[in-house]
């Protein structure tokens, strides 16, 4: 367990990031060496897809309005 767990109960397993679709966000994440999920994945019923950056104990969602 680290410090931080230790001193909080407070532990951040994802983030999510509102950006446009077909914008730049996960672009500029690649080129800063993010590699996303290859597929994107589409939330049927609640009208968003995203990718997905998964790291050791976390990840982060990069989500957009699809329909």
């Amino acid at each position: 367990m680290s410090v931080l767990q230790e001193s909080s109960p407070l532990v951040i397993d994802h983030l999510y990031l509102w950006v446009s679709k077909g914008g730049t966000a996960m672009e500029a994440l690649r080129t800063i060496g993010l590699i996303p999920k290859t597929t994107i994945g589409i939330h049927e019923g609640e009208g968003t897809a995203s990718h997905v950056i998964h790291f050791d104990n976390m990840y982060l969602e990069l989500l957009w309005i699809e329909d």
